[in-house]
């Protein structure tokens, strides 16, 4: 049964991990590196609190990856981000974190407990409240 229940985990996984590259993305900005960011535009949801839920996605260039006591340098690397946007408080809640390398691969995937998920201030200038902004004004 355990065996049966971990596949159905995977396989989810799996399908979540590839329904995102599938995904309209809407460029947002690029930072001082060239590394961009975008908003996934076919996923947003808005709860009833007034709150916002969706993707977001950026990737990192020459990405360390610590194994096996091991440093390797990886091309790049995409951050696939599900958050929550509470547009009145300027906050941003991390729920969902999909790593993936310059192949596809999935090197990282955590999906945080509701107990250690907290709000974090979306700050002038970066280009998380521009990701904020852009979903609370258009979705």
């Amino acid at each position: 049964m355990k065996n049966f229940i971990k596949f159905q985990l995977v396989l989810i996984v799996l399908l979540l991990s590839r329904s995102i590259k599938a995904q309209n993305w809407i460029y947002i900005a690029k930072n001082e590196n060239g590394e961009k960011t975008y908003v996934n535009g076919d996923n947003v949801v808005k709860n009833a609190n007034g709150t916002k839920m969706g993707w977001s996605k950026f990737t990192i260039v020459n990405y360390k990856l610590y194994q096996n006591g091991k440093t390797i340098i990886v091309p790049s690397v995409t951050y696939f981000v599900y958050s929550v946007y509470n547009c009145l408080s300027k906050t941003i809640k991390d729920i969902t974190l999909i790593v993936k390398d310059n192949k596809g691969k999935v090197l990282f995937n955590n999906t945080k407990p509701e107990s250690e998920q907290s709000e974090v201030y979306a700050i002038s200038g970066t280009i998380s409240l521009l990701v904020l902004n852009y979903i609370c004004k258009n979705y």
